[in-house]
């Protein structure tokens, strides 16, 4: 008996000095986000170094705030996994728990970042570091931060849907990096003509975006061009009007971009890698889509503003038709809500939404305070 007294003893001084060793730590329980929303919308705001909480269900906005580093730009996550924001006041990474709606941790880069891309698995991100010529790669689970160098300019980045591909495009370049994750080995490929953006059909194939004049080169129109990913080749090109942005749907494939002052939007055939419609919408520069409910919403930056028009255009599918927005600033996010028949737009540093069947900007607005830079939807 004084033998089983013993060793239960033991088993309890040894949990305790776990305890306060900071060596044993409680699995958490928690599953219902903080705030109590079912259908939040996240969204930053730079003058107040936080995330802002909105309720998608009911348009409406929480109490409940997230504190990042000072003055997130970038966001991206994996609903129940992690929240992930650029902070371009002091070029960090705010790593959320997007359960406990609160900040874990904070990693710094090696320099300022237009662009970053957060693994499937969330395990890792990715930010092109343009000044330092590098793509820096934060190992979520470890909190550390290594370099991929030799990539001259680097300024954006597009993932694989695995997270096997990484996509860099560099300032003023007619040519592409090509990243495999797995072991951080590169390769260069050429044949562009300032290769601007991509988009992944697979880990074997993107269509990669080259916007010719509009950026400093040669041809006068954008180009679409079907690369090989394995091989390293293109296997062929197509001439739209413009080619800054783009978006895969099922077998159509959704360009946009600007021709000297002449904003276009081209519905390509993917497979056939041929356009099958180009109908005008606002000018500027284009790096925002999404579609929804067979409206295809284009954001643009820097457009020709009018008094009733401005940078966010609204292509109906179907009719291949395109209505452009009311003159409201450069457009930064796009974010259909979920279950709902609205999107979400920050145009000029302020939310705006719009009822997707009118087009229209809808009765309802809400007033978020500050200067909001982006935003995704987390459950």
């Amino acid at each position: 008996m004084k033998r089983k007294a013993f060793l239960a003893m033991s088993a309890v001084v040894a949990v305790l000095l776990l305890v306060s060793c900071g060596g044993y730590k409680n699995p958490t329980t928690q599953t219902t986000a903080t705030s109590l929303i079912k259908n939040r919308v996240l969204v930053t705001n730079g003058f107040g170094s936080v995330i802002r909480i909105l309720d998608g269900d009911k348009d409406a906005i929480s109490i409940t705030q997230i504190t990042t580093g000072s003055n997130p730009q970038l966001m991206l996550g994996i609903p129940g996994q992690i929240v992930v924001t650029f902070d371009a006041g002091d070029n960090g990474l705010s790593l959320i728990d997007p359960v406990k709606e609160e900040q874990v941790t904070r990693v710094g880069l090696p320099g300022a970042s237009d662009s970053i891309a957060l693994s499937p698995d969330g395990k890792f991100a990715y930010a092109a570091i343009r000044n330092a010529g590098a793509v820096a790669v934060v190992d979520i689970i470890n909190r550390t931060v290594t370099s991929i160098s030799g990539i001259p300019a680097a300024r954006r980045l597009v993932l694989s849907k695995t997270g096997a591909k990484l996509l860099v495009f560099s300032d003023d370049s007619d040519a592409i990096t090509v990243i495999n994750t797995s072991d951080k080995t590169f390769k260069t490929a050429t044949g562009f003509d300032r290769a601007y953006s991509g988009v992944f059909a697979d880990d074997f194939k993107a269509y990669i975006l080259s916007c010719g004049a509009e950026c400093g080169g040669i041809a006068s129109t954008g180009t679409v061009s079907a690369f090989d990913i394995a091989n390293s080749v293109i296997t062929g090109s197509v001439s739209v009007g413009g080619a800054t942005v783009g978006l895969l749907d099922g077998a159509n494939l959704y360009v946009a971009g600007s021709n000297f002052g002449a904003g276009t939007v081209d519905t390509l055939s993917a497979s056939a890698l041929t356009v099958t419609k180009s109908v005008a919408i606002a000018d500027g520069l284009h790096s925002k889509m999404a579609i929804t409910t067979g409206k295809l919403f284009v954001g643009s930056s820097n457009c020709t503003q009018t008094a009733t028009a401005g940078c966010l255009s609204i292509l109906d599918v179907a009719a291949q038709t395109a209505k452009i927005g009311p003159a409201q600033g450069s457009v930064s996010a796009i974010l259909p809500v979920k279950n709902r028949t609205v999107v979400y737009t920050i145009e000029g540093g302020n939310l705006r939404i719009y009822d997707i069947a009118s087009g229209n900007l809808q009765a309802k607005q809400l007033d978020l305070q500050g200067a909001l830079t982006d935003m995704i939807g987390i459950d």
